[in-house]
């Protein structure tokens, strides 16, 4: 990184990180998210094991990983 000689330059070197700091706090915060996400997932398919829950329920939940892109039916027919 380059020293800045000026006021101005510094500055815009503050200013610049300050901006890379909130996109990595966007980008922290979408993490967050996703892990949620997924934890919510594993809980839902923990009840549906858990309560033995028909067929019919797994099947759905299947459906929705695979429509979310979290599951790939064909995959491990390779």
């Amino acid at each position: 990184m380059k020293i800045p000689a000026t006021k101005k330059e510094a500055l815009e070197l503050v200013s610049n990180m300050y901006k890379e700091i909130r996109m990595l706090e966007e980008v922290i915060e979408g993490s967050r998210l996703y892990e949620e996400t997924l934890l919510e997932y594993i809980r839902e398919i923990c009840y549906l094991i858990y309560f033995r829950q028909p067929d019919t329920e797994l099947d759905k939940f299947v459906t929705k990983m695979i429509d979310i892109g979290l599951y790939d039916d064909m995959e491990g027919l390779a």
